[in-house]
């Protein structure tokens, strides 16, 4: 017995590799050079990605203890970073 082609079930077609890669996009905050906070380019440890990166966007914070610190973003990622520095460095 012989089906005839209309029955005959075909295997799904695989979603094009390429329309995924569209439509994955970069954090809306990340900017395309970090910024500088007195002058010199802020380095710190980003969690997501295990490595450090330069600060996007670097604002001078106060800790719930009063420290201070740097508050930014990954270039990357778009993770939130932060950095603990003295008061004299804000």
């Amino acid at each position: 017995m012989v089906k005839p082609a209309a029955e005959t079930k075909s295997a799904p077609t695989a979603p094009n590799a390429t329309a995924k890669a569209a439509t994955k996009s970069s954090p809306s905050r990340a900017a395309a050079a970090p910024a500088t906070a007195g002058g010199q380019p802020v380095e710190a440890y980003c969690l997501r990605e295990k490595k450090r990166v330069q600060m996007v966007d670097p604002k001078p914070v106060v800790t719930a203890n009063g420290g201070s610190a740097l508050s930014g973003t990954c270039p990357s990622c778009g993770a939130a970073l932060y950095k603990l520095v003295s008061r004299t460095a804000r």
